[in-house]
């Protein structure tokens, strides 16, 4: 992976990482979560349900980013139930992947 070079392509990667944190938490936290508690399914086995989904769909960062994103998954679940701000997840999420894509290329 090799850094943005210019202000324009750090602006394209911010951007792109709060579009698809934005993307996943309407859908796995807001989306998922009302659409599967009108099941009658037990609420903990919900968050179960939406969490291993979304770990999921980063298996391709292998079993320890499906690990970390369950996890990450259940903080998420867990601030979101408790606020309802799609919001506030979503930029928490958005910056945990700036700062993984920071990260990663140093």
């Amino acid at each position: 992976i090799e850094a943005p070079s210019s202000m324009s392509s750090w602006l394209l990667v911010a951007f792109s990482s709060f579009l698809i944190a934005y993307l996943e938490e309407s859908y796995f936290r807001v989306y998922l979560l009302q659409q599967f508690n009108k099941t009658g399914i037990p609420k903990p086995a919900v968050y179960i349900l939406s969490c291993t989904l979304f770990a999921l769909c980063h298996l391709y960062e292998g079993i320890f980013g499906f690990i970390n994103a369950f996890f990450a998954a259940l903080v998420l679940s867990y601030f979101y139930q408790r606020y309802r701000s799609l919001h506030s997840i979503a930029w928490a999420h958005a910056l945990y992947n700036l700062t993984a894509y920071v990260y990663a290329i140093n």
